[in-house]
């Protein structure tokens, strides 16, 4: 619409089909001496999610950054200030940045930050200091980024379970749980896969029953039954994920009280949640997750066993068991690969608690090896799946 009003009554001429061409044009067309009153004039006609930077020839050294529905963050510099879409991209430059809300709009010279909200008033906003370093974000001798964060899984469960037994909030967490009629586990993809895990987690543990869904079948399947007396754990590791704040957003009208498992600090689902535990995993580049998905079930894990009223003496022990078991799994992949790295299609099957660890190995092969795997119940596949298996198709079970 905007494109097409652009073109009929401006005669605007685009180049490409980019939504940034048409902000672009749109910045032009309603410039009117001010870079920031014309910024908020082209908010008022823009639908949609955007994070957007926003410079104009006559005042060069000013950067309009605007946040809608998109991660933004400033960086705050020496005689220098930055734009990133998250932090990463700007530890080479500096530590102390701004986490930018929800349709806020920022004024950005080398020597000034001034951020503005919605209503054209100013917010005072504390900087946040990163603790970790660019050295996260490198390689640091391993081939590649997802080896590297493999190998990093045991420590960063070290140092939840350590960040867990000083946690204030989780005493609040628990005992709302435990007062919950209903408890769901809502997540997406990886995340999903942790919720599943999860539910066993607390079923077997604190004998306690809880719905995991994808959100976005919890939208469609679940949004007029929950009410205030149910508590949702939304799970994202970037805290940013479309599909579950929408569903924070539908369960939200319905008075469902929004906890959630979040490892970005300061992202959208942590502003969102009464009560956010955070999976303080640093960050993580391959898009493949690793170190994020084990300790999204070492924070389910730990619930469950507070939930349950367990001793928690040899929790201390898990990440010795997964160091230990990841060094071993080297020489056990090597020996695995001939029998799988000729086909293009495999199941990947499990039950009961190593079910959902099928469906995340069955992601996992299809994202990195871009062949068709799917994870399944093993006591489902002789339903119809068993009938596309031929002779030395491979089967993985869990």
């Amino acid at each position: 619409e905007l494109k097409e009003w652009l073109i009929k009554e401006h005669g605007s001429v685009f180049k490409s089909v980019t939504d940034t061409e048409v902000v672009a044009h749109l910045i032009s067309v309603l410039y009117d001496g001010d870079l920031l009153s014309t910024c908020y004039k082209a908010i008022s006609k823009m639908r949609g999610a955007y994070a957007l930077g926003i410079m104009h020839e006559k005042e060069p050294d000013k950067i309009i950054a605007i946040r809608k529905d998109s991660p933004l963050v400033i960086g705050l510099g020496k005689e220098s200030n930055y734009i990133a879409s998250d932090i990463p991209a700007l530890l080479k430059h500096t530590k102390d940045v701004l986490l930018i809300e929800n349709n806020e709009v920022v004024v950005l010279t080398k020597d000034k930050v001034t951020v503005y909200d919605a209503d054209k008033n100013m917010v005072e906003k504390e900087p946040y200091h990163v603790t970790w370093d660019a050295a996260t974000a490198e390689k640091e001798g391993y081939e590649h980024f997802m080896l590297k964060e493999i190998y990093e899984q045991p420590q960063v469960a070290r140092e939840l379970i350590h960040l867990y037994e000083k946690s204030e909030d989780l005493d609040d967490v628990i005992g709302a749980l435990k007062q919950a009629k209903n408890i769901y586990f809502i997540g997406c993809g990886t995340s999903y896969n942790a919720c599943v895990s999860g539910a066993v987690f607390f079923n077997r543990i604190a004998n306690r029953a809880v719905f995991p869904v994808a959100a976005t079948q919890f939208m469609a399947q679940y949004h007029q039954s929950i009410s205030s007396e149910d508590i949702g754990i939304f799970v994202s590791q970037s805290g940013e994920t479309k599909d579950v704040l929408n569903a924070v957003e539908i369960a939200k009208k319905r008075g469902m009280r929004i906890y959630s498992l979040v490892n970005v600090v300061g992202s959208t689902l942590t502003k969102k949640s009464e009560i956010w535990l955070p999976l303080a995993c640093g960050y993580e580049i391959s898009v493949p997750a690793t170190k994020t998905f084990t300790n999204q079930l070492v924070a389910f894990l730990y619930l469950a066993y507070r939930m349950g009223d367990k001793s928690l003496d040899d929790f201390d022990k898990l990440p010795d068991l997964m160091e230990n078991e990841i060094k071993k799994s080297t020489s056990i992949v090597q020996k695995a690969l001939p029998f799988v790295q000729d086909w293009n299609d495999l199941y990947c099957l499990g039950y009961g608690l190593s079910f959902p660890i099928a469906l995340e190995g069955a992601l996992k092969l299809k994202e990195i090896t871009y062949s068709h795997c799917e994870g399944m119940l093993s006591t489902e596949f002789k339903h119809g799946p068993l009938a596309a298996v031929t002779n030395r198709y491979p089967v993985i079970f869990v």
